[in-house]
């Protein structure tokens, strides 16, 4: 069985749980005896159109390809999408695939893919699977959180897309940085773009604190509607390629509900798949848990300072908790920045690494996901379970296809007041001795979240599919 993988490549091309579990996954399913390759977005020409697939190189003896002149690779949104769903004429996306005689093309997600590579993959015979990850396609930012702070899904509407979006990037800057991230010398200049982006993202942040009150309003004005057909165009032309893929792997049952907001999944081929990656092994009894240590509940959360991820609603939650409890703190992973707030117990403990884990996990006695936007499934809470960690998610989170309330974690409503969570922290702040209760019910779970238990329902999948 041949299999090649589309990504989104390696650092620094890309990184994230994405590049993880393809990653992983192709380097299991080649230890199974799998020929495995991967395809990924490569470099733009400044002067030909011309798209075709060539060779980059071997990782760990996989075969990496690139595709010369993609469509344009974006994670934060654009505002123009007559680039993002331009045709490639001119390549050799077909003469490729016949010549490299592949069973499957797996598909991890739709940036920077042009229709004529699966297109053709089908031409040729190929199976064509995608497996989701984020909302692109659907949504230009990738994942339906609006930038005025507000879940789009509970208003959607087309021209939410022409606001959200109108103050991304250029094409071309976002084209010149994809070849930026090619260079060899990537590190000298990444020393000097980074300081230059610090600045541009206080000027963000004071723009999104800004827009919030004149949202709805400026969408109104017909300067806006004028564009409102392009990002329809854009999102036809996604939801098109999604109707040629003979398979579709949902990582939660939260990805498969979004998506059938948009997609008639009744004529779809399709299952509901966790995904894993090689850090996820039973270390449940690796280390005797503590709900207090000591003498206090060690809150995790492992996100940086992100708004969608929930940061600010922790902030503000345990500001307020703090007036009557103080049996607890709050440790912030994944940012070297500090919040200047008047709390010592709210400690940043800087980012961390994989290597960092067990370790952090050692020191918690719950980590939080309370994301605001509807996150696809959520690694770090499955990392935390892995330990034997209760973990307290929102109700957006694609983990709690695993969770039960009350007994193997916590699933809180998320609302804008963040009444629910702050319920819920109380509650345990109140008797810590539940969270020994939820870590007992972690350990009678049958633990089937592993990668390797993984890539054989994946395995599944394949053979299934080539049996048709």
């Amino acid at each position: 069985m041949k299999v090649m993988h589309y990504f989104l490549g390696f650092p620094p091309l890309h990184r994230g749980g994405l590049m993880v579990y393809v990653k992983d996954l192709s380097f299991n399913l080649k230890e199974k005896g799998i020929d495995i390759s991967l395809l990924m977005p490569g470099k733009y020409s400044l002067y030909s159109k011309r798209s075709y697939v060539n060779l980059y190189k071997q990782v760990n003896g996989i075969p990496v390809y690139y595709i010369k002149n993609p469509l344009p690779v974006s994670f934060n949104g654009f505002k123009e999408p007559e680039y993002f769903m331009e045709k490639r004429v001119k390549n050799n996306y077909f003469d490729f695939f016949k010549n490299i005689n592949i069973d499957i093309l797996h598909i991890h997600s739709l940036i920077g893919l042009p229709y004529e590579i699966v297109e053709n993959a089908k031409k040729a015979g190929i199976k064509v699977i995608y497996t989701t990850h984020d909302y692109y396609g659907l949504c230009p930012k990738i994942n339906f959180y609006r930038i005025d702070g507000v879940d789009c899904l509970e208003d959607y509407s087309i021209k939410n897309c022409i606001f959200c979006n109108s103050q991304t990037s250029s094409v071309i800057k976002k084209i010149f940085f994809r070849n930026f991230l090619h260079f060899k010398y990537i590190n000298v200049l990444k020393s000097l773009y980074y300081p230059i982006k610090k600045v541009k993202m206080f000027f963000k942040k004071s723009y999104e604190n800004s827009v919030r009150d004149v949202f709805v309003s400026i969408l109104d004005t017909s300067k806006f509607d004028r564009n409102i057909a392009k990002y329809v165009d854009w999102q036809n032309y996604e939801k098109d390629i999604i109707e040629e893929f003979d398979y579709i792997i949902f990582n939660s049952n939260n990805t498969k509900e979004v998506y059938s907001k948009f997609i008639d999944l009744k004529f779809k081929s399709y299952e509901v798949i966790n995904v894993s990656n090689n850090s996820i092994k039973d270390n449940r009894n690796l280390f005797n848990y503590r709900p207090l240590i000591n003498g206090k509940v060690i809150f995790s959360f492992l996100g940086g300072k992100s708004k969608i991820k929930g940061f600010y609603s922790l902030i503000n939650v345990f500001n307020e908790i703090r007036k009557k409890y103080n049996n607890w703190e709050l440790h912030v992973y994944g940012t070297n920045e500090k919040l200047e707030i008047n709390n010592e117990n709210i400690k940043f403990k800087g980012t961390y690494t994989h290597e960092d884990l067990m370790n952090i996990m050692l020191n918690s006695s719950i980590v939080l996901l309370p994301s605001k936007s509807h996150e696809t499934f959520g690694f770090v809470g499955l990392e935390g379970i892995s330990y034997g960690i209760p973990v307290l998610i929102s109700d957006k989170v694609g983990l709690k296809d695993i969770i039960i309330h009350n007994y193997n974690g916590f699933i809180v409503k998320d609302t804008k007041d963040d009444k629910y969570l702050k319920d819920q922290i109380i509650r345990i702040l109140e008797n810590p001795n539940i969270l020994e209760n939820i870590h007992n019910n972690i350990l009678k779970m049958n633990f089937n979240f592993d990668m390797a238990t993984h890539v054989d329902r994946i395995l599944n999948v394949y053979k299934k599919l080539l049996e048709v």
